[in-house]
């Protein structure tokens, strides 16, 4: 008999530790678990978007963008096609403009200020890029980047912001 107890015993410690083990587990999970979307929302406007000035100049495209964005969220966008670069270049008269404005939704204000948060790291280095590439200057709040060869990031900012100023309604054309 007391052999079936020194058995009995060992098994039931090991088990225990198991079951205090899991617990441990399972709670430090629960407090690791993502916010709810109501959450993320309110974190979202937490955040304030500061002015953004983008200016995307291609010598080879003859094509001059320009894009800003108020903190209230007002966009406005100005594309010049077949620019002309001096007075021994192209005639000015075959330049075409296109004017596009509007307002962002809360909803792309708060993605704007969440994908410009970590602007305070931007150096203002100039990044190089290939010879003719397009030199792109962003702007956000005082931080500045620029350059032929922006970063990943920084490419997926622009990209965005053009996305949405295509998406406003045309002024002039």
């Amino acid at each position: 008999m007391m052999r079936v107890r020194h058995v009995v015993l060992p098994k039931l410690a090991v088990g225990l530790m198991l079951l205090i083990a899991v617990g441990i587990v399972v709670n430090g999970c629960r407090d690791a678990s993502p916010p709810s979307p109501a959450q993320t929302v309110v974190d979202d406007m937490q955040l304030a978007l500061l002015p953004i000035d983008v200016t995307s100049m291609s010598y080879l495209e003859r094509i001059l963008e320009h894009i800003t964005v108020d903190p209230a969220g007002n966009l406005r966008y100005q594309a010049t096609h077949n620019k002309g670069w001096g007075p021994n270049d192209i005639d000015p008269k075959h330049e075409t403009t296109e004017t596009r404005e509007g307002r962002l939704s809360a909803q792309a204000r708060a993605e704007l200020a969440r994908m410009f948060a970590d602007s305070e790291t931007w150096s203002g280095e100039q990044y190089v890029g290939p010879a003719d590439s397009p030199i792109v200057t962003v702007h956000y709040g005082q931080k500045t980047a620029s350059g032929g060869d922006l970063p990943k990031k920084m490419q997926a900012l622009e990209n965005r912001l053009r996305e949405l100023a295509r998406s406003m309604p045309i002024v002039t054309r």
